[in-house]
């Protein structure tokens, strides 16, 4: 929830590459450890991919490739 928060209320001042680092993290956080991690960790790191997504839809038209690529996750 912290982080969450953070990146929230900071999420302008963050570059576009670390934008792309921290999705592709997440991202591959939740393909790989969803059926290892307790699961209120995955809910909450599905929170904060969610946020993200939202706060980064119109920065950069390759951060809005995330529907697609959860999308061929699942």
């Amino acid at each position: 929830t912290s982080l969450k928060n953070m990146l929230s209320e900071n999420w302008s001042a963050v570059e576009m590459s670390e934008k792309m680092v921290i999705k592709d993290f997440l991202l591959q956080f939740i393909a790989t450890q969803n059926l290892k991690c307790d699961r209120q960790v995955l809910n909450m790191v599905i929170a904060l991919f969610v946020r993200i997504t939202k706060l980064s839809w119109f920065d950069h038209p390759e951060l809005q490739a995330m529907v697609s690529e959860v999308s061929q996750l699942f």
